[in-house]
């Protein structure tokens, strides 16, 4: 008999979603350097952050995960990479504020989609499909 998994539909367009982010996050480094006016950006991505943070709180049972797996990466990211916008004293520290903005945007999307995809709760035995014949 046949032993392939079975994938369903919206996994493969959720797969197909997490590559092309993820593709999307490579082609942000192939335009030209970034506007080094990192302020505006750096409020930009508190922003979502914000929501993300309340969202992971307040949010429908459903959409908790992925924006807990948002708000986990986002936060990191702040916190190791950003360095949170201090130390703004010259072009070179504005550029790699708003690249680190860009880019934690593109994998904190990576991340809550790859989050609500790859920690769905477990069914009961009450939802569950008869398995195939």
């Amino acid at each position: 008999m046949n032993n392939w998994p079975r994938w369903k539909l919206s996994d493969l367009m959720l797969l197909i979603l997490a590559f092309a982010i993820g593709l999307a996050a490579y082609r942000v480094y192939w335009k030209p350097s970034p506007d080094p006016n990192a302020r505006p950006i750096l409020s930009a991505y508190l922003a979502v952050l914000t929501l993300a943070s309340l969202g992971s709180f307040v949010a429908r049972p459903r959409w908790r995960r992925p924006y807990q797996g948002f708000a986990l990466f986002g936060w990191c990211n702040l916190v190791f990479v950003v360095w949170c916008g201090f130390w703004l004293s010259t072009i070179y520290d504005a550029e790699r504020v708003v690249v680190g903005c860009e880019l934690g945007i593109l994998l904190g999307l990576l991340c809550a989609l790859l989050a609500g995809w790859l920690f769905e709760p477990a069914c009961d035995g009450a939802n569950r499909e008869p398995p195939p014949q």
